[in-house]
């Protein structure tokens, strides 16, 4: 691939195709306009010829009528001053009516053919003051006419030939364009798009394979850290039992900090492998069939001792044990019980926590809310990033990984489904899980 190739990224390769394909339509439509405008501008000549033809005949057949009828003469002259100009507009153009001016010699020489006699047929009837010059020259008049009709018919036939000809260019001009749009589409295709395609393919699956290196890294040090880290918190359990009694408080405090630390880096590890043991490709769901009735009112028992203890209102609405839906039952516990425990961490004294089932069309939708502190609106959009900037200490000093949300929604997504939250801060949040339908 050549080097000036390889800086060029996706979004601008797309650019670079979305561009030149429309560069290649635009010309095509350049040529559709041209012919469609030619059609119309042909359309509109052989219109005005057709219109010239037939005041000729016109002014023949009022010629008769003028030599009986002294009012007819006016009406004659009106229609020979237009026959007249019409002559002018076929071989001049009119840019107000949009006629164009004729340019193909073999038509205008036509057009000029006729020119006087156009001229005679204009000073006949113009120069005619009364019945009597009108009748004397009725003969002549006739006779123009006549001749003035299969010359007109010629010049029609020449111009539709020449337009249809004209047409015919511009519509294999269109076709040739077209082909080398297509031509041109296969070589950036070939040459351009197919090279940076292959280098952002294979810069992805490198990419890949060095994420996936990390996880393996990362999993095989999270796991080896757990025995370390619990042989510590042995020792330290051990320790300060032993030396209870010549424990000062403070050191009786330190003892405490290391058992929370352990306790805490431990919590950190489980959540570390339970997120690679969910992203792994051979993971899959054990999922059985469960009525969401029950199985949200036995999730929330766990709960109610401390939301007793923290004087919250803990709360269940459901529609009945009619909704079903298919679901691993352990690992969505895992849902429901971060969820509440961070509904319980951030709601206060005399606070209100609430879990109600909704029936949809074809969903099955779980709202847990409460009256908490709610979630600023800047980190929302972060809530369900890993180690996401969201975490908060609870209102009692409880701590966060950071890890939890981003859990619940990779568990709500192996599922089918979605969650999504609204909060308001000082008013409370409501976290919404719709979940498809058991079929």
């Amino acid at each position: 691939m050549p080097k000036w190739a390889q800086n060029i990224k996706g979004d601008r390769l797309y650019i670079i195709g979305i561009i030149s394909v429309a560069l290649l339509i635009s010309l095509n439509q350049v040529i559709t306009q041209m012919l469609i405008s030619e059609r119309e501008s042909d359309a509109l000549v052989i219109n005005v010829a057709g219109k010239q033809r037939m005041l000729s005949q016109r002014i023949a057949l009022l010629s008769y009528r003028a030599t009986e009828n002294k009012e007819s003469i006016e009406l004659l002259k009106n229609l020979n001053l237009e026959f007249y100009t019409t002559h002018l507009e076929l071989m001049n153009g009119n840019e107000d009516r949009n006629i164009p001016e004729v340019n193909n010699k073999k038509i205008r020489a036509s057009l000029s053919n006729l020119t006087p006699l156009v001229e005679q047929i204009y000073k006949l009837v113009n120069e005619a003051e009364s019945i009597e010059e009108l009748a004397d020259n009725q003969e002549l008049l006739l006779s123009l006419t006549t001749d003035f009709l299969p010359k007109m018919d010629y010049a029609v036939s020449s111009f539709q030939q020449a337009a249809e000809k004209e047409n015919e260019n511009l519509a294999n001009i269109e076709l040739w364009i077209a082909l080398l749009t297509v031509i041109i589409l296969l070589v950036e295709v070939l040459l351009v798009f197919n090279p940076i395609i292959k280098a952002i393919i294979d810069k992805s699956r490198k990419l890949e394979e060095s994420i996936e290196s990390k996880n393996r890294i990362l999993a095989t040090i999270v796991h080896d850290l757990r025995n370390p880290l619990n042989g510590i918190k042995g020792l330290n359990n051990i320790l300060k039992d032993d030396l209870t009694e010549q424990l000062t408080d403070d050191q009786m405090e330190m003892f405490s900090l290391i058992d929370e630390s352990t306790e805490k880096a431990n919590h950190l590890i489980e959540e570390l492998l339970e997120i690679s043991e969910l992203e792994g490709e051979d993971f899959e769901l054990e999922r059985k069939e469960v009525r969401l009735s029950e199985y949200l009112e036995k999730s929330i028992k766990p709960f109610q001792n401390k939301a007793k203890e923290k004087g919250v209102e803990l709360s269940i609405s459901t529609m009945g044990n009619g909704l079903a839906v298919n679901i691993d039952p352990k690992r969505f516990e895992r849902v429901i019980s971060n969820l509440l425990s961070n509904a319980l961490k951030f709601t206060s004294d005399n606070g209100r926590v609430s879990v109600e089932l909704k029936e949809k069309e074809k969903e099955s939708v779980i709202e847990i809310s409460d009256t908490g502190v709610g979630i600023p609106e800047k980190v929302q959009p972060y809530i369900f990033d890993k180690f996401s900037k969201a975490r908060r200490l609870g209102l009692e000093g409880e701590q966060s990984t950071g890890l939890g949300m981003s859990i619940v929604q990779q568990i709500v997504h192996l599922h089918q489904g979605e969650i999504w939250v609204e909060s308001e801060e000082n008013k409370g949040t409501t976290f919404y899980i719709s979940l498809p339908k058991a079929s």
